[in-house]
């Protein structure tokens, strides 16, 4: 009996154990997608993504324990060639100078669904806060930033745009 016992508890406690298990995920750009928008002249919308970005999520308990990537800006795609380029010069994102976006989780908090952490543009590090949902096997990821804050200047255009990004996250996992 005493031995059955001690059976039943060490699967009680590999089960709990394995419930807390950590998984690291490389994200695969051929299932996520990192997408942005951006007004101009203050009625049109554009819209745009990266095709290329590599990175890491972290799941404790099924949950988000830390999240950590890179965007390799020269993939930017707005569905426009001429504007893309324009983009990728300086003012704009400046590629051949800072050809990565960089981002690093710092805390998350679980209870909110909120993830903070460092997003550098530009040389320019802020601290920006990412809403998270996980639905099945997805994680999507929300925010807002000023592209002011990045030192996205754009001269004579900067009254044009929207000072406004909406960043959108899709992580299959």
């Amino acid at each position: 009996m005493k031995t059955l016992s001690l059976v039943i508890i060490a699967f009680s406690l590999i089960g709990q154990l394995s419930f807390a298990q950590t998984k690291t995920y490389k994200i695969d750009p051929k299932r996520a997608r990192v997408e942005f928008k951006i007004s101009h002249l203050g009625v049109l919308t554009v819209n745009g993504v990266f095709t290329e970005f590599d990175g890491e999520v972290v799941l404790k308990g099924g949950k988000v324990s830390m999240l950590k990537g890179r965007v390799y800006v020269k993939s930017i795609n707005t569905n426009e060639d001429a504007r893309d380029k324009i983009l990728l010069s300086e003012p704009y994102l400046d590629e051949n100078t800072y050809p990565i976006i960089h981002y690093q989780s710092s805390t998350i908090d679980k209870a909110s669904k909120m993830i903070r952490g460092e997003l550098t543009i530009k040389n320019e590090k802020r601290s920006i806060e990412m809403s998270c949902e996980i639905l099945d096997n997805q994680i999507d990821i929300t925010t807002r930033i000023s592209r002011k804050d990045f030192n996205l200047d754009f001269g004579a255009m900067n009254g044009l745009i929207g000072d406004s990004i909406e960043i959108k996250i899709q992580l299959a996992i």
